[in-house]
Order: structure tokens, then sequence, then C-alpha cells
């Protein structure tokens, strides 16, 4: 499966390439693409392959599917839909708020074309350890489109993902107080420091790249031609602060998103499930998923799931953590396939992206 996805993420990165000058050289040929019926055509193979190793399995006896019956049958399938709902909801938000960030830099990008960017990310996220799938994409997106100003368009992502983590933690560590106060678990009272700790971390990184660090560095570090870029970009968030509150909204519904989600999958196992309990631990493993070496976390998350779940009167944290992965690697093969198979020239999307 590994190798699948990795010859199919090549594929679609040379196809990101192929369509990423507005402006071919001679307006007249005609470029040479794979048939999309021969790509069709080897897709049904794998896919008829697949389903029957699939079914020789079942055959014999390999594969227990009473399992997955009664998790797709009855309330826990509208369950499942509420998982998919919000983890796509997760995405959307984030991608919304990179947008609302290259808008605020003054690099032109449609949203229909951070979407697109978006799908190949999250496909790319399938192979690629904490998100970085997404991260690598992203760059050689503006390395296509906005050539001389990707130190610029790389303060965004940094801005994207701080901004990211701390409404991570504040989100967690709200909670963690609301949960404190209705049951002092000691803890309740831990994790609130742990998060704390982290946020005071990630603020005191902010307020360095703004104002704390001596004029004297900066004017020694600006004066590295493309570092300089990034310190002044950075420093120019300071008169967007509208900006900023903007995305740090969008952050909070991304990751409430992701909350709720958890909730459907722990009601989905029919667990008993508390709204308070979830909002307080998910963002945790979250984070843990974010720093994490493999792909979508797998095997870390789930056990900091294991072991923080239990601890506010949750069950199941890994196989709750699995039934998530699961829905994920379906809605990010499918936004792969949407790229791959319905995606068009960038020059028909947006020709002004090119920066002059």
């Amino acid at each position: 499966m590994t190798n699948f996805l990795t010859l199919h993420l090549k594929y679609a990165v040379d196809k990101l390439e192929f369509t990423s000058n507005p402006i071919d050289e001679d307006q007249n040929a005609v470029p040479v693409r794979p048939s999309s019926l021969r790509r069709l055509a080897v897709f049904g193979v794998k896919l008829a392959v697949g389903v029957f190793l699939m079914g020789l399995l079942v055959w014999f006896g390999r594969f227990d599917t009473s399992v997955y019956r009664e998790l797709l049958g009855g309330t826990s399938l509208v369950m499942i839909a509420g998982v998919a709902a919000g983890a796509a909801a997760m995405v959307v938000f984030t991608l919304i708020r990179w947008w609302v960030l290259l808008r605020a830099q003054r690099l032109p990008a449609s949203l229909f074309e951070v979407f697109r960017v978006g799908c190949m990310g999250c496909f790319a996220n399938l192979v690629a350890p904490a998100g970085m799938g997404f991260e690598a994409i992203r760059l050689l997106y503006l390395r296509q489109h906005h050539r001389g100003r990707v130190m610029i368009g790389f303060t965004t992502m940094v801005m994207d993902r701080l901004l990211g983590l701390i409404a991570l933690l504040l989100l967690s560590a709200f909670f963690c107080c609301w949960l404190l106060g209705s049951a002092a678990h000691r803890i309740t009272a831990q994790l609130l420091l742990a998060n704390l700790l982290f946020l005071g971390v990630i603020l005191f990184a902010v307020l360095a790249l703004f104002d704390l660090l001596p004029i004297t560095i900066t004017q020694r570090l600006a004066k590295i031609p493309w570092l300089g870029n990034g310190f002044v970009a950075i420093r120019e968030f300071r008169n967007h602060r509208g900006v900023l509150a903007i995305c740090m909204l969008l952050s909070f519904a991304a990751h409430s998103s992701i909350c709720l989600a958890t909730w459907c999958a722990i009601a989905a196992l029919r667990q008993p499930v508390s709204i308070v309990s979830v909002f307080t631990v998910t963002p945790i493993v979250s984070f843990s998923r974010a720093v994490s070496m493999t792909p979508l976390g797998l095997g870390v998350n789930d056990s900091v799931a294991a072991v923080l779940y239990p601890l506010v009167g949750l069950s199941h944290g890994a196989e709750v953590q699995m039934l998530l992965r699961a829905v994920q690697f379906v809605l990010f093969t499918a936004c792969g396939i949407a790229y791959l198979t319905r995606g068009s020239d960038l020059k028909q999307l947006n020709p002004s992206t090119k920066t002059t």
C-alpha cells in the first residue's frame, strides 16, 4: 500500500510541476499527457486485485467481517458520517486560514487554487510524517508560482502552524479548567500545567520573532537576502491584527471540528462519552500527531490516547484513533484522486498568480 501511494504521489507532483508555468513558450504546442483511459484501466486493475485478495481472506476465514457489519449498521453509520464531516471541516478551515494569510502578504492566490493545493497536500500526508507532506506541497506551489517571494510565502506557513498550535493548546487549557472546576482531578491539573507550559514556549517564540530580538541581530540577519525578506514579512503581520484574529477563530473552528469528529467516533463505538472530556484530551492527542515521525501519527497518538482517555473517564482511546485514521485515510485518498482526475491546468484557473 505504501508503494502504491508513493508512486501515485510522485505522479501527482510531476503533474503539479508540469502545469506550473502560466505561459508556455510555444502556444501551439500540444502537451503530451498519459491517457486518461489508460490511467483508469490501471486503477481498475489494481482495485480488482485488491478486492480479489480481500475476498480470499474472507473466504478462508482470515478476515472477520462481523465487527465491521456491526460498526456500519444503525446509528453507528450516522456517527461515522459525523466523523467524516468533522475531519473534512478541519481541512477546510485550515486551508481558508492559509488563504487569508496569503492575502495578508499580498500573494495572489484564489481560494479554489488553495483548495487544489490542499487536496494534493492531504494525499501527500498519507506517506509523510507529522503532516510534512502538506508543507512540502505548499513549498512546491510557492516555488512554482511565486518565484522571488518564496520566503514571504514560507512565513505564511510558519504563522499558519504557530496560530494552529496556540489555538490547540488554548482550547485544551480552557476545558482543563472547566473539568478541574467540576471535579478536582489531579491529572487535569497536570494536563493544564503541561498545556500552559507548551503555550508559553510558543508565545515566547512568536514574541521573539516580532519584537524581542536585539535590533543589531535583526539588522545583521536582514542583510541575508532570503532571510531578510522573511523577517520583513513576519513583522508585517503586526499591521494585520484583524487578520490574525480571524485566523485564530478559524484555528479554533478547525480544532473544534476534529474534537467533534472524535466525539462521533467514540459514540460510533457505543462507548460512554463526555463532550468536556473529549475537548480536554483530544487537542493533546492531536499535538502528539503533529510531532510524531509516522504518517497520520500511526502508533504514536494511539498510545497517547490509550493513556490519556481513561484518565478523564473515556475508554478505547486507541480504537477511537484507529477509526479516525481510517476515515481520514479514505478522505485524503479521495482528495488525491480528485486532484489526479479532475485537476486542470493552473494557468486556466488564475493566470495572474505568477509573480512578476
